[in-house]
């Protein structure tokens, strides 16, 4: 399973509902949360007006957990299919002096055997 890592920097002391808006506010951490789509099909195409972050819980005292979903699509145009999905994801982080440390061990995409 591959590991990433992303430290984004986020200024001190923000309340909880701060630091939601900082977050949704992030592209970088969209693109990490949403990563590579190929994991659930390898013609998939993520939306890039979907990803909304729904939810944040204070788990400690630092760490939080977000809640998060967005949309992807393939196409197969010769076989008339389309599969599609709504990803309901969530991710753990730290936020300490600034900065907000993400790290997520993404499963391995899908063998062709194992797509449709």
């Amino acid at each position: 399973m591959p590991s990433e890592r992303l430290d984004l920097q986020i200024p001190e002391g923000l309340s909880q509902d701060e630091l939601l808006t900082a977050l949704q506010a992030s592209s970088e951490l969209e693109e990490f949360l949403v990563g590579n789509v190929s994991r659930f099909d390898s013609r998939a195409d993520y939306d890039d007006s979907s990803f909304t972050i729904d939810e944040i819980e204070s788990d400690s005292a630092n760490t939080y957990v977000i809640s998060y979903s967005f949309k992807w699509a393939a196409y197969y145009g010769c076989s008339d299919m389309s599969p599609c999905g709504i990803e309901e994801e969530s991710a753990r982080f730290t936020y300490e002096n600034g900065v907000a440390v993400f790290e997520i061990d993404w499963p391995e995409p899908p063998s062709p055997g194992e797509e449709l």
